[in-house]
């Protein structure tokens, strides 16, 4: 009989990111899951849950590695719960960064980036709604993204 915990401490490349470590076997309810920590990005070591299957496939992803124009993230939140601060985050990264984009001549194209912070969506929201003209229920944010 095979040892069940013979994932326990390996490597493993997502076939949609950076690579992780399993950490640990979980058992509960629903059977048995596999806790896994990515490596560092952006100053963050992502852990989440997962079975072994998608642990073997490489089909689990770090919401913090930059796939969005191989520069900005989400995070760890629901976009959809957040549709037009994530609309307004999107096209500002768009401008800055995807050179198809119809304003990057007048942002990306001169200079104009994009704090790190600001990179990953989560983020960006958290910290939106400390700017000072921001208004949560109009989503106004006027001469500020």
């Amino acid at each position: 009989m095979k040892d069940k915990n013979n994932i326990i401490g390996k490597r493993f490349e997502s076939n949609m990111c950076n690579e992780f470590t399993v950490l640990e076997i979980i058992q509960n309810k629903k059977g048995t899951r596999y806790l896994i920590q990515f490596d560092e990005i952006n100053g963050i070591k992502y852990r989440t849950t997962t079975e072994k299957k998608h642990i073997l496939s490489g089909g689990i992803k770090n919401p913090y590695y930059p796939l969005k124009l191989g520069i900005a993230s989400i995070g760890s939140i629901n976009t959809k719960e957040h549709v037009k601060e994530f609309n307004k985050w999107r096209a500002m990264i768009d401008r800055c960064y995807d050179i198809n984009n119809n304003h990057y001549n007048t942002y990306g194209g001169k200079g104009v980036k994009v704090c790190d912070r600001w990179l990953c969506f989560e983020f960006f929201y958290e910290d939106i709604k400390h700017i000072k003209c921001y208004d949560e229920e109009k989503l106004k944010m006027e001469n500020y993204i």
